[in-house]
């Protein structure tokens, strides 16, 4: 008897040492729990965006102090508000809310699908954005305002380069030598060019980007009243990509073109001749180290063609010389072909832009 009590004892002693470690087990989880609770809390707390969690009807059930300070409420007020968000699926989303000082205010929302004591619940980051949005304004508003200051400079330049044309147009009609007054409408051309890349500039929406197929027409057309052509002797076919350019590329590349049609206009076909003009632009299949776009212009006729001794690159004619000293501006080449006619090709590349403000 003695012998099943010791025993019994035994049992019993080992099952209070099994009871004492599990309540003392017992004690560390729950001082676990709670110092967890207290750091979930603390984050949540501290956290400079709004929390909210919402029950499955979308109401309020919990929310931070962010979110209290965002709404311009206590948390007495929100609680059991119903907040009117789709509480079904995780997404995000902006849109304006209204304090409780009338206020409109933009927020952004982040909605995850949570469980919250034992229940499935929403759980909604809210990020106010009403100052990004101010500054995105502001700055929108500085851009529109800097686009339209920059689009005037355009219609100035334009002007001027006009009222010098106009200028030198007044000036032709003194001049008796065929030389100079070769020489002025020369010029009077190139004037011209750089003034009809302006005038495209102030008509675009894009203020720093040129569109050739319009401007080369423009251009080409100009060219065509000036030097007298007729349009059922000399033929213009126009062949050119729909492409944009900075100004640093097309004030260089326009002149180019100008150079070269008129030297065709002027040249190649004397007399009553018929012939034809042509130009074509487009992208270069080959890419430049830094992978930047490369360009292909062809100008040409099938006129007359340079005399057999016609050295271009020792002419010492300006034309000629502007044209070289442009390619260059362009990082490009440019060769020569003399089977049928002239034509010119050049090889670029577009020029890096500079800040337009």
């Amino acid at each position: 008897m003695n012998r099943k009590i010791h025993e019994r004892l035994i049992v019993l002693e080992k099952k209070d040492n099994y009871t004492r470690q599990l309540k003392s087990e017992l004690k560390e989880l729950k001082e676990y729990l709670s110092a967890c609770k207290k750091q979930f809390y603390n984050i949540v707390g501290r956290n400079r965006d709004g929390i909210l969690v919402l029950n499955r009807q979308g109401e309020i059930v919990y929310a931070n102090h962010a979110a209290q300070v965002i709404f311009g409420r206590n948390i007495g007020q929100l609680l059991g508000e119903q907040f009117g968000v789709l509480v079904e699926g995780d997404y995000e989303s902006e849109i304006p809310i209204l304090s409780s000082k009338g206020k409109t205010i933009c927020v952004e929302l982040l909605v995850s699908k949570i469980e919250w004591k034992n229940e499935p619940s929403t759980l909604v980051f809210v990020h106010d954005i009403s100052g990004r949005k101010k500054a995105e304004e502001r700055i929108k508003k500085s851009m529109e305002e800097k686009k339209i200051l920059l689009k005037e400079i355009h219609h100035r330049v334009k002007n001027n380069l006009q009222i010098i044309s106009s200028l030198l147009i007044l000036q032709r009609g003194y001049i008796k030598d065929e030389e100079a007054l070769r020489i002025f409408i020369d010029t009077q051309e190139r004037i011209r060019t750089m003034a009809l890349i302006h005038e495209r500039l102030y008509q675009s929406d894009d203020v720093a980007r040129v569109n050739f197929p319009k401007y080369i027409r423009e251009l080409v057309a100009g060219l065509f009243q000036t030097y007298s052509c007729q349009s059922e002797r000399v033929q213009f076919n126009i062949d050119v990509e729909d492409i944009s350019l900075n100004i640093d590329t097309a004030i260089p590349l326009g002149l180019i073109i100008n150079e070269l049609v008129s030297n065709s206009l002027k040249h190649a076909f004397p007399g009553n001749r018929k012939g034809e003009v042509y130009v074509k632009l487009g992208k270069s299949n080959d890419r430049g180290k830094e992978g930047e776009d490369s360009y292909v212009l062809v100008v040409g006729d099938n006129g007359i063609g340079f005399p057999a001794d016609f050295d271009y690159h020792k002419s010492g004619r300006l034309g000629m010389t502007l044209i070289d000293a442009l390619v260059k501006q362009l990082y490009g080449i440019v060769d020569i072909e003399r089977e049928k006619g002239t034509q010119y090709t050049v090889k670029f590349k577009q020029k890096a832009a500079r800040s337009k403000f």
